[in-house]
């Protein structure tokens, strides 16, 4: 739960692309096209709040994802942080969250399987309103599907 951000523009248009299509699918009649938003974030207000940091995907960084993830299953929230800063799993998340919770892997398999493949790339879960309020609307830009 939480509004994610990040600077892989690429991961951005893909999940744009992505959820689009999904919802042209599902028989909307609305118009739906894919659209890449544009911030400028406030970190000196964004650090007044609290926060994890995750400086690299490290065996913390893997369990935390892990248990949030679970969490959401369960349609809980699994940390009280106003943001979560960290690495860009890979995106193989999905598909390892259910091998384990059917028990096929473990923890340290899953988390392995989540390493990200750059290690410029990074995610920023805002996780309250004070938080998303350190966002500043830059530009938004249609992407081609």
């Amino acid at each position: 739960q939480g509004f994610y951000v990040t600077n892989n523009v690429k991961q951005a248009e893909e999940w744009a692309s992505r959820k689009s299509r999904e919802l042209k699918l599902s028989g909307t009649s609305e118009r739906i096209e894919p659209v890449v938003i544009y911030f400028l974030l406030d970190s000196k207000k964004l650090e007044k709040l609290n926060g994890m940091e995750f400086s690299d995907a490290n065996l913390s960084w893997g369990q935390f994802v892990l248990d949030c993830r679970l969490a959401g299953m369960e349609e809980q929230h699994f940390h009280q942080f106003d943001y979560v800063f960290g690495p860009l799993a890979d995106g193989k998340l999905i598909p390892l969250l259910k091998r384990f919770k059917s028990g096929t892997i473990d923890n340290n398999t899953f988390i392995e399987g989540i390493v990200p493949i750059s290690k410029v790339h990074h995610q920023l879960a805002l996780n309250s309103n004070e938080a998303c309020n350190c966002l500043e609307l830059l530009e938004v830009k249609e992407i081609g599907c």
